[in-house]
């Protein structure tokens, strides 16, 4: 494996003395808590990738005893997972680290996407992307607008190549 030589920042080496002063970890485990604690957020294909790991191989012996230990989260399922740390570990090291959207649970990017698209009606999910931020990454922001027209939360309009989105009318019973 080759990874490729980044310079952390201050916050996520703090962080990553203080595990390695309190947890005993392999070198599977502390390599994978650097690449979450610099990315913030990240999906079981982006790890697999960064990991440069094969196919056939899972990234659940990487991840597994973190998980267990609870210091590392996950939300989603098989290739939809994403990984976060824990934000105990961020109070513990006493680490402003500002808020980011891409951290942001999935039933609040939907209510994110929803209210701007009743601010802005008929919206192409471009122009959805592009207002809620480069921090969130496309493609969760586009999963996430498919769900809301599954559930007739948003209205599409037009076809496949013009598409545009707007609320759905919410009916009073």
């Amino acid at each position: 494996m080759t990874l490729p030589a980044r310079r952390p920042d201050p916050d996520t080496l703090r962080l990553l003395d203080y595990l390695s002063a309190h947890c005993a970890f392999s070198q599977k485990e502390t390599t994978v808590v650097g690449l979450i604690a610099q990315h913030r957020r990240l999906s079981t294909t982006a790890l697999s990738q960064a990991l440069q790991l094969r196919q056939k191989e899972r990234t659940c012996s990487w991840v597994g005893q973190l998980i267990e230990k609870e210091v590392v989260l996950a939300q989603g399922v098989t290739k939809g997972m994403y990984y976060t740390l824990n934000p105990s570990l961020y109070a513990a090291v006493r680490l402003d680290v500002r808020p980011t959207l891409r951290t942001l649970e999935p039933h609040r990017l939907r209510a994110l996407i929803v209210e701007d698209v009743r601010t802005y009606p008929e919206s192409a999910s471009a122009d959805i992307i592009r207002r809620i931020g480069p921090d969130v990454v496309p493609s969760v922001i586009e999963r996430a607008i498919y769900d809301l027209v599954q559930t007739s939360e948003l209205m599409p309009i037009g076809g496949q190549r013009n598409r545009r989105y707007s609320a759905a009318k919410k009916t009073d019973k």
